[in-house]
């Protein structure tokens, strides 16, 4: 985002103000998040118009653990060096805890916030990033509260090593400055508290601490597992993770001997003591692997390093041989879903091009693996990639890779990016549609060159990439709507598949219950009294806007309510968001609502329905006593009471 633009401003104040003054919201146009956040403002009743306290400073919380205080010394002078890299004199960085308190704030003026939680200034980045755990940038009239309209608040959120949500660092700044580079800035400098963590964490775990920061600084550009005395692994660097394909939280705890599995050993000196020098192989990789022994200042083994090694130029994908990812794994005999698999089935034996259409839940993931697991490059790793969940500013480092020193903050050896990951494979890039015009610039030229250039360098690398996109928007009326570029459409447009929705493929519907039924553990006496059920006639006659992952879902409730399939009714699902026991939210205009957006909305009211559920038993459970509910729930007293306020519960 560079300077707000003004038009989809007064696009979006117009909305607002339709919202805070008639209870109406036509969310064309407003993201999803901020419809949903807009929704929890207005239902918990938050004054738009309210005037925020502003402080002068940010008093020191009165409790706060030495863990999080230890961290708050690290994160300062990477905090200072992130907000003296941004342009301009209006900008104010934040650093908030997981209920959106402020715990570090550095800024040029004395106005100041001390609690970004949505009950206390409406939607904002900070409090969305904290809630959603995920990325977030807010501008102007996309701030609930009016006293932020002048603003744009970005915020990412913080994780510690276990994967646990530490809080989110965010920058406010005014409507008018430049906000191109603020989630650059914001990405490195998280990248860099996580570094600063992992170093003091390493600390306190390892007697042989310096040793083991000079293997980790001599050695960035392999994989690293540390281990303690016993054996087992209690740190896994990405690129680790990467190798042994898994996250670290699935490492961590384990024993390196259980990595060993599926391994070919080198040198079989491996016996019953702790560690043994040994080199092993991963398989599919290449991967030279090497145990190193650390030794406190009495000699005896305090830990070992293992150190995976790979070639920089070279990034290998692990392959798996999926037994049940071709097309005749597909499960349903419509006519139009026969026609979708005739015309995939076309893109097997050639290289070119392929642009999936179906709306979300359609399965078009299920097509691509098809695709990609019967054609010749079934060895080759399966790359997939969400176009829509990388920020504009990361787009380019995500899929071409970057160098050594290419940004500040930047891994030390650099990074490949997805396209090099799938050299021999397929790439597939989902949701292709909600990629910035920027982003498609970038795209056109890989795919029209077959090289790519790394962030921050001049190199031109070769990729032998199969590239299969797809899209829940019709893209030629995305580039009528000059939200898409033509050049682009059509590189990509070579051959065109058509995924059905559930809808027209009726004759499928029972068929794929059955499936889920199946699978899900459903007896066959059960099964058979659902197929002349009215239920059955029922889930043929539903629209389903979902689609198939909406059909998954209600076959899950069918069998968690465990009645017989003869006495259970579609509103026994919760299928219908009118019924009496669900929340109320702003009204969404049915104009621009369409089947996918149903379907949200649907889920939301879902997940709100079972919320409240959980807060009345837990009521019930501790006689109405607020902090024990709270705390049972992982609130707040605030949010609880918020949420009895929303939930109309007494």
């Amino acid at each position: 985002m560079n300077h707000v633009d003004m038009k989809e401003q007064e696009l979006l104040l117009s909305k607002w103000n339709n919202l805070v003054s008639h209870g109406e919201l036509n969310p064309a146009g407003v993201s999803t998040v901020i419809v949903e956040s807009w929704g929890n403002c207005y239902n918990a009743g938050l004054d738009p118009y309210k005037k925020i306290k502003f402080v002068n400073h940010i008093e020191k919380p009165s409790k706060i653990a030495n863990k999080v205080q230890a961290y708050l010394s690290l994160f300062y002078p990477i905090m200072k060096q992130a907000i003296d890299s941004i342009k301009g004199s209006g900008f104010q960085l934040y650093l908030v805890d997981r209920n959106a308190c402020v715990l570090k704030c550095i800024a040029n003026h004395g106005r100041l916030i001390d609690n970004w939680s949505e009950e206390r200034v409406g939607t904002n980045a900070l409090s969305i990033a904290v809630l959603k755990q995920e990325t977030a940038q807010v501008a102007g009239a996309q701030h609930y509260c009016s006293a932020l309209h002048e603003s744009v608040s970005s915020a990412i959120p913080v994780f510690d090593l276990q994967g646990n949500l530490f809080g989110a660092l965010g920058l406010i700044g005014p409507v008018g400055e430049d906000h191109s580079h603020v989630l650059s800035v914001l990405v490195k400098a998280v990248d860099k508290m996580m570094d600063d963590i992992t170093i003091k964490e390493l600390n306190s775990k390892l007697i042989s601490t310096s040793e083991v920061l000079k293997r980790l600084s001599n050695s960035v550009n392999d994989g690293i597992m540390i281990l303690n005395a016993e054996g087992i692994v209690e740190y896994a660097n990405l690129i680790a993770e990467q190798i042994i394909g898994k996250k670290s939280r699935e490492i961590i705890g384990a024993h390196f001997r259980d990595l060993c599995k599926g391994c070919s050993i080198i040198k079989p000196e491996y016996n019953d003591d702790p560690f043994v020098n040994i080199d092993f192989l991963i398989k599919n990789f290449n991967s030279k692997t090497t145990i190193e022994m650390i030794k406190d200042q009495n000699g005896d083994i305090a830990g070992a390093v293992i150190f995976v090694h790979r070639d920089d130029k070279t990034v290998k994908t692990k392959v798996h041989y999926p037994k049940q990812h071709g097309f005749n794994s597909i499960m349903g005999k419509s006519k139009k879903l026969s026609d979708c698999i005739h015309i995939a089935r076309m893109a097997v034996d050639n290289m070119s091009n392929v642009l999936l259409q179906g709306e979300s839940g359609t399965g078009k993931d299920i097509i691509a693996r098809a695709i990609h697991y019967e054609s010749s490059r079934r060895d080759g790793p399966f790359i997939a990639v969400n176009c829509g969940a990388i920020p504009p500013g990361l787009v380019s480092s995500e899929l071409f890779g970057y160098v050594d020193g290419a940004f500040s903050g930047a891994k030390r050896g650099g990074q490949a990016g997805k396209f090099e990951a799938a050299r021999g494979g397929t790439l597939f890039l989902d949701e292709i549609g909600d990629m910035s015009l920027e982003a498609q610039v970038a795209l056109l030229r890989v795919l029209q060159e077959r090289k790519v250039t790394r962030v921050g360098d001049f190199e031109e690398i070769p990729v032998d990439v199969r590239v299969i996109c797809a899209s829940n928007k019709n893209l030629y009326e995305e580039v009528s709507a000059g939200r898409f570029r033509e050049d682009l459409y059509y590189r990509i447009n070579v051959i065109f598949v058509y995924i059905p929705p559930l809808r027209e493929r009726d004759q499928d519907i029972i068929l794929l219950t059955k499936y889920y039924l199946t699978r899900m553990g459903a007896s066959v006496e059960f099964i058979n009294k659902f197929i002349p059920s009215p239920l059955a006639e029922e889930l043929r006659q539903y629209q389903w806007p979902g689609n198939v992952r909406e059909l998954q879902n209600i076959v899950e409730r069918l069998m968690i309510i465990g009645k017989e399939p003869d006495l259970i009714r579609l509103k026994d699902l919760q299928l219908n968001i009118n019924q009496e026991n669900t929340m109320p939210l702003p009204h969404i205009s049915s104009s621009s609502g369409g089947n996918e957006k149903s379907y949200k909305a649907r889920k939301r009211q879902l997940i709100m329905l079972d919320e409240s559920n959980e807060i009345k038993s837990l009521m019930k459970k501790h006689n109405g006593n607020i902090t024990r509910v709270a705390a049972e729930m992982g609130f707040s007293r605030v949010t609880l009471y918020r949420k009895l306020k929303l939930y109309d519960i007494y």
